[in-house]
């Protein structure tokens, strides 16, 4: 079975980027002004810190990341 990384994401609004609320890799700690730029960093990152476990993926350098972004905000209706 092909094992996934799941990143909960969340967005501050006050400090205006989004950031890794909680992960099942250890350590991981990440922020970043977009949500595309923190997709870019997750992988170097989870690289960094439990070595290369591409071994039961797909391929060489693939691993899989469920990222699940949060967002709040207030809409307004008429």
């Amino acid at each position: 079975m092909h094992r996934s990384f799941e990143v909960v994401a969340c967005y501050d609004d006050e400090a205006g980027v989004w950031y890794v609320e909680r992960c099942d890799v250890p350590g991981l700690s990440a922020e970043a002004a977009t949500i595309e730029e923190l997709m870019k960093k997750l992988p170097g990152m989870i690289l960094d810190l439990l070595g290369d476990p591409s071994g039961d993926h797909d391929g060489p350098g693939t691993v899989p990341i469920d990222l699940i972004a949060k967002a709040h905000f207030d809409a307004a209706f008429a």
